[in-house]
């Protein structure tokens, strides 16, 4: 089968579970005979496969007053996400204030998207952390099997066993940017310039 051209797409995995479905779809309706290649990164290495043309298109994640460029696709809240049944929900039941500080109770799952969040706590318990996962599959699924609790955007529990929690504290509240960026020094072709207006 012959293609109209290849799109390479580096993405932070929360955008190839909120976005890409979804923008894959309708692109695939338009353009069926290009081929798409996704890689899910964390945002740094997204913004070194743009710069080094090892990709067409990058999103990215980043804070509502993060200076880098690129363009906004979405903007949804940051949170705690852990099991129901676990200590941090049953610190709510009983009354506890929702505070990023909970994340104290149960071991975290650091991620990238941890440092978005400007708390001391998340911090001091990301520099003793011992599990780290970047994938959001491995993250969810650490947290189903009961190995601690994570920060996460809220739509990355769509579609989730109902054992899980998303909790939003506002000390600070904190929101995350799915951006798209390109390269500024070269030009896309027709099928990630399409694509890209897509996203």
């Amino acid at each position: 089968m012959s293609t109209a051209g290849t799109v390479r797409i580096a993405a932070v995995p929360s955008a190839t579970i909120a976005v890409l479905p979804e923008v894959i779809a309708a692109f695939r309706r338009i353009r069926p005979d290009v081929r798409l290649e996704i890689s899910d990164l964390d945002s740094a290495a997204v913004r070194q496969r743009v710069k080094l043309d090892a990709a067409d298109i990058g999103i990215l994640s980043a804070t509502p007053d993060d200076p880098a460029n690129g363009n906004l696709i979405l903007e949804d809240d940051l949170g705690i996400v852990c099991r129901k049944d676990g200590q941090i929900s049953r610190a709510i039941a009983d009354g506890c204030a929702l505070s990023w500080g909970l994340l104290e109770r149960e071991p975290l799952i650091a991620n990238p998207l941890c440092h978005l969040v400007d708390h001391p706590r998340v911090t001091e318990l990301l520099e003793a952390c011992n599990l780290v996962a970047r994938n959001t599959t491995a993250l969810l699924s650490f947290v189903r099997a009961g190995l601690g609790a994570t920060i996460l955007p809220r739509g990355a529990l769509q579609h989730q066993p109902e054992e899980l929690a998303f909790l939003m504290p506002r000390d600070p509240e904190t929101r995350r940017q799915l951006r798209k960026i390109r390269s500024d020094d070269r030009h896309l072709g027709p099928a990630a310039e399409a694509f890209w207006n897509a996203l």
